[in-house]
């Protein structure tokens, strides 16, 4: 079964992953016919606002985000869900 923060974690990371295929400094050796897909997957990917709210709505099956969730330079941003709903499930 899929826990709220297993779905709101891949949510992140698919966001963080699309954004690192569309940076040629991240991703040098990506083609970019993948680079352009990612662009456009990326153009109606879900906000973290979005994702926030979600939570706001159906907290049984999305997870809260940390106040830092959405600082790419952040390096504890993909665990920060795990660390904001500990003890929640």
């Amino acid at each position: 079964m899929t826990k709220p923060t297993d779905r709101t974690r891949a949510l992140v990371q698919t966001k963080h992953f699309l954004r690192e295929l569309t940076d040629k400094t991240d991703m040098p050796r990506v083609p970019q016919t993948v680079r352009d897909i990612a662009r456009r997957l990326m153009q109606h990917y879900p906000t973290y606002a979005d994702i926030a709210l979600a939570h706001e709505v159906m907290p049984e099956r999305y997870a809260a985000l940390p106040p830092h969730w959405h600082r790419p330079d952040n390096p504890s941003t993909l665990g920060a869900v795990d660390a904001a709903n500990d003890g929640e499930e």
